[in-house]
């Protein structure tokens, strides 16, 4: 990999939000896509994002004890 591609991944990091949302302006939506083709990290990138993301909704709909919800606010 080298500083342009990695520049490029670094690029690609701060779009995926947006792509995700479908706000992504439509100039930008085919590149991102476009080095989605060619990087493997960037793409498994996004699996994990995808994959975070269904995780949460899943999460979101589960009840949890006031202990619980207090221990993970405080970090333990």
């Amino acid at each position: 990999m080298t500083l342009a591609d990695d520049l490029a991944c670094k690029e690609f990091v701060e779009m995926v939000t947006d792509y995700l949302e479908g706000i992504l302006p439509p100039f930008l939506h085919e590149s991102f896509e476009e080095h989605l083709s060619i990087c493997s990290g960037c793409a498994l990138y996004l699996s994990q994002m995808r994959l975070t993301i269904g995780a949460l909704r899943a999460s979101s709909s589960l009840r949890m004890s006031r202990k619980t919800r207090e221990q993970l606010i405080r970090g333990y």
